[in-house]
């Protein structure tokens, strides 16, 4: 349950105990300025990570979404967490998903019914939510997580609320080829027809295959989001880099990867 609730034991001699029961909201609640002051990277699902050596990230606290656990073996770590709101994306994946283990994955409660309940799972609440057309950033998470067109702004807050100082954003391509232009935002079914102009948007060529449905993301509300992200953490003396490769993404100062780890 998403709230508290009571709950009932019983002692040896068959008598019934009442107790009080933490929902998801209190669990997430435990993780508040948890990393305060430290450093996070947040991967993206963009082809540009095999371009980079991700092996320094075996020691530090990741983030992932979606389909990022298929790189799990062959990157040698799996990351802290494990996103997942869209519902479809949940869905062709809840077996891989339950699947996991000793990996916090961070649900949205729009897809409890998908994944198996463990110690392992935690579900957030997502919700729209505008001020003057632009993306609300939560810095209450186990309340409320705002939603901004890609997965990645939900991570942002959940970075934000674990009081991470520096996070580094890389595989955030922010480049989808022609689906912008072909067409309008919302979902689509892959078919033969068009699985040619989804091959290569992501880390892995077997991302999606024929019959799956994948979102043509809306770019003006993704742009805006990640801008409300940045501006959220400079004004809180905090800061967001990107420091992936060929990343279109220009929200956040670049930096150089290997730069981070050189002392």
């Amino acid at each position: 349950m998403f709230f508290d609730y009571p709950g009932i034991s019983f002692k040896k001699d068959g008598r019934k105990i009442f107790r009080h029961l933490d929902g998801y909201q209190t669990q997430l609640e435990t993780y508040y300025n948890k990393y305060e002051g430290e450093r996070c990277f947040i991967l993206g699902n963009g082809p540009s990570l095999k371009q980079m050596d991700l092996s320094p990230l075996k020691d530090e606290i990741t983030m992932g979404a979606n389909g990022i656990f298929q790189l799990f073996e062959e990157l040698g770590f799996q990351t802290n967490f494990l996103f997942f709101e869209d519902t479809e994306q949940t869905f062709i994946r809840r077996k891989s998903i339950n699947r996991l283990k000793g990996i916090i994955k961070l649900v949205g409660l729009n897809n409890a019914y998908y994944i198996n309940r463990s110690k392992d799972s935690l579900f957030f609440s997502p919700r729209h939510g505008f001020d003057n057309d632009i993306p609300k950033f939560s810095h209450e998470f186990p309340s409320v997580a705002f939603l901004g067109a890609t997965i990645s702004y939900i991570m942002l807050q959940w970075a934000y609320f674990l009081g991470f100082s520096e996070v580094y954003v890389i595989g955030i391509d922010h480049n989808y080829g022609e689906l912008p232009k072909l067409f309008p935002p919302g979902k689509i079914k892959i078919t033969a027809d068009n699985i040619d102009k989804v091959k290569g948007l992501h880390v892995s060529d077997n991302y999606y295959k024929i019959g799956d449905v994948i979102g043509v993301p809306h770019v003006d509300i993704q742009n805006k989001a990640y801008t409300r992200a940045n501006d959220e953490f400079l004004n809180d003396g905090r800061k967001i880099y990107n420091a992936g490769v060929d990343s279109k993404l220009e929200a956040f100062e670049f930096v150089d990867f290997k730069s981070i780890f050189k002392n």
